[in-house]
């Protein structure tokens, strides 16, 4: 039994972490072809939505462009509007008295 160990150890002298040369080149087909596919479908779907994507921001920041321009034309219009005079006050803070019963101070 020892001599067959002794002839098995001899025999398997390639490293243990490198796979086979047939692993490897079977596994590089396998990149290959599923890189292609990702290459010829998938990236021109992902490049046609991030190109829609773009125009509706593009679209979305022109659009607030052009509302703020005519807000400020607005604004323009009406100079009363816009004197600090006229500005809205803020709010005075209401209190509100305790319920009855309740301990707010001691006596």
């Amino acid at each position: 039994m020892a001599a067959n160990i002794a002839v098995l150890a001899q025999e398997e002298s390639h490293n243990p972490l490198l796979p086979e040369t047939y692993d490897i080149v079977w596994s590089i087909v396998c990149l290959v072809i599923v890189g292609f596919v990702f290459w010829k479908y998938v990236l021109p779907m992902f490049q046609k939505v991030l190109g829609e994507r773009t125009e509706q921001i593009d679209g979305g920041i022109k659009r607030a462009e052009e509302a703020q321009a005519e807000a400020k034309a607005a604004l323009e219009q009406y100079p009363a509007l816009s004197s600090p005079r006229l500005a809205p006050r803020p709010r005075r803070s209401v209190r509100t008295r305790a319920p009855r019963g309740s301990r707010s101070s001691p006596k």
